[in-house]
Parts: structure tokens; C-alpha cells; sequence
């Protein structure tokens, strides 16, 4: 009996060991992971070049801060995920920062594992009949080509395209046509076009927490000096980047109710992708939070 009272408190002593090897393990792994951040303090993000010439400017935030409060939130929430957002995957953080975002671009918000899958989870859930996509991109939009629904053109001949025999076939149909570009090939002419044809829109933002006076994006950049205003509701959907800001992967995606509603119900990367760590999502808000206030 000694012997077996000895085994059990042997085998409950390795396991305990185990596992907190293993935290010291996540932490450390995730710490350095973090440490990522503090390369944003010296890369320079380009503004698109509208027909002013416009410096180049740093996101800048305290990344010991930054580091200190994920080692709280690391404490509370522990790292890793609970499953997908739509099976337990879904904590008060991810809640946060997907209200966080909708302030910001005025408009319901949700957010992705991974930006790669934003784009082509919208679409799907979308089910276009067709989508015109702009030539030198970024890859995001780039691997949609790879689609025989998609049509790539130049962005400097987009409105002359319009008219071409195939594309005037396809719009009198009156079919369910997308824009997919990036935000340095946003302008008013560009909406007002879209507009024009009933053409929907999806933007990949590249100026989120970077361009306009509080860093509100590319929209508050171009209506600096636009006699015509436009807003971020005049742009279908809007798909922003955590790993180019932050460092530290997802997306979200920004749009109306009803298509939002319809990503957390039929995308396939929000239904069936584990969620990203909460500690992160966390740390992802407390920097948008830092960002802004400066």
C-alpha cells in the first residue's frame, strides 16, 4: 500500500512538473514573440503618395509597457485559445477590441485569426457573380486572381476597363459585381465610379492607426485636402491588418451589419479556426488604446 501511496505522489509530482515547464515554456516563447513589437519602433510606414508629397511617419508605443501588461494579461487569461470563435473560442477580449474597432471605423467589426483569410472569407460569404481586382496589390488580394471570377486590371485604366465590351456585357446584367483594392488606390473619383456602376467595395487598409491628423486612416488623410468628403460607410467593406501594425497575427474586417452577421455565421476561417490567444487580443487593444492617445 506504502508503495502504490508513493507511485501516485511520484506520478502527480511529474505531471505538476510538466506543466509548469511547459507555461515556462509558453511564456518564454511568447515573450519573445511579443518582443516583435519593439521593431515598430523603427520602421517607417509609407503613406501612399496622393498628388502632394507626403513624409513618411512611425507608429510609435511603449513596448516595455506593452510587454508588461501582456505579462499581466499572460497571468490571467493564460496562452492559447479555447477552439473556434463560434465553439468557446469567443472571451471578453475578443468582445473588446471587435467594439474597439467599430468605433473606430464606425461600423460593425469582426475580427480573424489570420489577415490572409480576411479578404477571401468576405467573399465567400458574399458569393460575388464576379470581382475586379487591381493589379500590383498586395498578395492578399494578388492569390484572388487565382479564381476564374476574377477580373485583374490596372487601377490607372479601371475606368476606360469599365467600358470594355466585356465588362459593359457583364455589368448590364446586372450582376453582383466587388472591387477589391488596396487603400493607396482609394479617392473620391474611385467611389463616385463604383457608385456609378453599382459596383461593391472592399478595401485592405493600409493606413489603419498610421494616416490622418488621429489616426483615423486613409479616409481622414484623403479628406484633409478633398473638397468632397467621403467616409468610411461609403466603403462596403474595410479589411485592416494586426500583423502589420502590431506585429502579432490576425485581421478584421469592417462593414455593415448584415455582412458581418454573415462572416460569423458561413466564413470559414471564423467558424473553423481556433481563435487568437486572448492574452494577445488583449495586448493588440491596449496598443490600438496607446496609439491613439498620442
Amino acid at each position: 500500500m506504502k508503495v502504490l501511496y508513493v507511485a501516485v505522489m511520484s506520478g502527480f509530482a511529474l505531471i505538476f512538473s510538466v506543466i509548469k515547464y511547459q507555461r515556462k515554456m509558453y511564456v518564454r516563447s511568447m515573450q519573445l514573440k511579443c518582443s516583435v513589437i519593439r521593431i515598430l519602433n523603427t520602421v517607417k510606414y509609407s503613406k501612399p503618395q496622393y498628388p502632394q508629397q507626403i513624409d513618411s511617419q512611425k507608429v510609435i508605443f511603449d513596448t516595455n509597457k506593452a510587454l508588461d501588461y501582456f505579462n499581466t494579461q499572460l497571468s490571467k487569461y493564460g496562452f492559447g485559445s479555447c477552439g473556434p470563435r463560434g465553439f468557446l473560442g469567443t472571451f471578453t477580449s475578443h468582445l473588446m477590441l471587435e467594439k474597439d474597432l467599430g468605433d473606430y471605423f464606425d461600423s460593425s467589426t469582426i475580427i480573424f485569426p489570420s489577415f490572409a483569410s480576411v479578404i477571401e472569407s468576405a467573399l465567400i460569404t458574399i458569393l460575388p457573380d464576379f470581382v475586379i481586382c487591381f493589379k500590383n496589390c498586395s498578395p492578399e488580394i494578388l492569390r484572388l486572381s487565382e479564381s476564374q471570377k476574377v477580373i485583374s486590371i490596372s487601377s490607372a485604366e479601371f475606368v476606360s476597363q469599365l467600358f470594355s465590351p466585356e465588362l459593359t456585357q457583364l455589368l448590364s446584367l446586372k450582376m453582383n459585381a466587388w472591387v477589391v483594392f488596396d487603400s493607396t488606390s482609394l479617392s473620391v473619383e474611385l467611389l463616385n465610379v463604383c457608385s456609378k456602376f453599382k459596383l461593391r467595395t472592399i478595401m485592405n487598409e493600409k493606413g489603419f492607426l498610421q494616416l490622418g491628423k488621429c489616426k483615423k486612416g486613409t479616409v481622414e488623410e484623403i479628406n484633409e485636402d478633398a473638397e468632397t468628403k467621403i467616409s468610411n460607410r461609403d466603403i462596403d467593406l474595410i479589411a485592416v491588418s494586426f500583423e502589420e501594425v502590431f506585429g502579432i497575427p490576425g485581421g478584421a474586417c469592417s462593414g455593415s451589419l448584415i455582412h458581418v452577421g454573415n462572416m460569423r455565421i458561413a466564413a470559414p476561417s471564423y467558424c473553423f479556426s481556433s481563435s487568437q490567444s486572448p492574452s494577445l487580443i488583449a495586448v493588440i487593444r491596449w496598443m490600438m488604446r496607446d496609439i491613439l492617445i498620442q
